[in-house]
């Protein structure tokens, strides 16, 4: 069983591989679209890729108040999952 902090890592791992811009531990709760990190295309892809590598649906218009950020993504595979805090 991973622990979230693990979650949060990992997704930020592949974000900054993806964008090549580093990406703070203060920053996790930010909207990385309204901060310019990722643009809407890059959210497609890494929404594409979370789903591959964590075997589940991402769906950002269903989803109640979206936010492109770490924290939310974590919160929302929480959820799929039970995960040690």
């Amino acid at each position: 069983m991973k622990k979230v902090e693990d979650i949060n890592l990992e997704i930020k791992k592949i974000i900054e591989i993806r964008t090549k811009k580093k990406i703070k531990e203060k920053d996790y709760s930010i909207d990385l679209y309204k901060k310019r990190i990722v643009d809407s295309f890059d959210i497609i892809s890494l929404i594409t890729e979370f789903e591959k590598k964590f075997s589940i649906k991402i769906d950002p218009v269903r989803t109640k108040n979206f936010i492109f950020s770490i924290k939310f993504l974590s919160k929302i595979l929480k959820k799929k999952f039970k995960w040690k805090k």
